[in-house]
């Protein structure tokens, strides 16, 4: 004996609607607590309903490092941030080579002017080359200047082995560089 088909139209509408229910009830449990959490750095000792004041915005001026021209070298004393490590020593001995290499040179005709621990902005130590595409990530390095033939050339390093000849520099941010 088959029901009658009054019986179990309602009886599929019910199950229909319970389904619904089932799938919606944890869907609004989830909002609800996602409402609820206050955000990460969010004040949550004002009053509900209480007008936060904005943030404020307060800039501050930097000066930028002042690039002596070629012509006007100081003295011929190198200077370190802190004493040279072994790594340093390395990455210095490495630029020297490179740019005996480039000039023709001797090493013993290239000077140290200055060895500098730098906190370079991204991947490409202050070098950036168009034809790649950097990490932005802070590199932690070193700036090292060498004199020779008359001029300047800047080497930026990260700490590990990486020595690049920098030819045209983007100027460093202030805040890397060491306070004098």
């Amino acid at each position: 004996m088959m029901p009658s088909p009054a019986l179990i139209i309602p009886s599929i509408i019910n199950f229909k609607r319970f389904h619904r229910i089932l799938l919606i009830f944890p869907l609004a449990i989830s909002l609800l607590g996602c409402g609820l959490a206050p955000a990460i750095g969010q004040n949550t000792d004002s009053i509900p309903g209480e007008p936060m004041a904005p943030p404020s915005l307060e800039l501050t001026a930097t000066s930028l490092p002042v690039l002596t021209p070629e012509g006007n070298i100081p003295t011929m004393t190198p200077t370190f941030s802190t004493s040279p490590d072994s790594n340093l020593q390395k990455l210095i001995e490495r630029a020297q080579e490179d740019l005996a290499q480039r000039l023709s040179v001797s090493v013993t005709q290239i000077n140290l002017v200055e060895a500098t621990e730098v906190i370079w902005p991204d991947s490409s130590l202050g070098c950036p080359n168009p034809a790649t595409s950097q990490l932005q990530v802070l590199t932690p390095g070193y700036l090292i200047r060498l004199h020779a033939s008359d001029r300047i050339f800047e080497y930026h390093t990260n700490k590990n082995n990486l020595v690049i000849y920098c030819d045209n520099p983007s100027l460093l941010p202030s805040e890397s560089l060491p306070d004098k």
